[in-house]
């Protein structure tokens, strides 16, 4: 196998954690699950609501984080494996600005912890496109 392939495969398999985080988004706004989070807001008692607001927020960002997973994919699968630039751009300019926003917005509100886990994260999707980005035509 080639490096430019290597890196294409790290890059689908960084894209699937994305989808598989998205499903656990979604099923969260069934189940509750991100209630573990409450502590980081909330001292004693959750205000009325709340569940369901972060139960909806979570479905939200489940289904839309989703579809940015399932784009990237048919992206990384197509375009990007035929070294058509302008998909090396999309995916690097989409994950900057969701690095960016999302971090800049997580210390802004105190939750340093989720800007640790993008930088984390945005470290593993990153390297695929510096060590592709030599194979894009201009």
């Amino acid at each position: 196998m080639n490096m430019f392939n290597f890196w294409r495969r790290w890059l689908q398999a960084m894209i699937i954690l994305i989808i598989l985080f998205s499903l656990y988004l979604t099923y969260s706004a069934f189940d509750g699950g991100l209630s573990q989070f409450n502590t980081l807001f909330f001292e004693n008692s959750i205000p009325e609501g709340v569940i369901t607001y972060q139960r909806w927020v979570s479905g939200l960002l489940g289904s839309v984080w989703m579809a940015y997973g399932i784009a990237l994919l048919f992206i990384t699968d197509n375009s990007f494996d035929n070294r058509e630039r302008w998909a090396w751009n999309c995916i690097t300019v989409s994950l900057l600005v969701w690095f960016l926003v999302d971090s800049f917005i997580s210390f802004f509100l105190g939750v340093g912890i989720n800007a640790i886990g993008n930088s984390i994260y945005f470290v593993l999707i990153i390297l695929p496109l510096l060590f592709t980005r030599k194979h894009f035509k201009q």
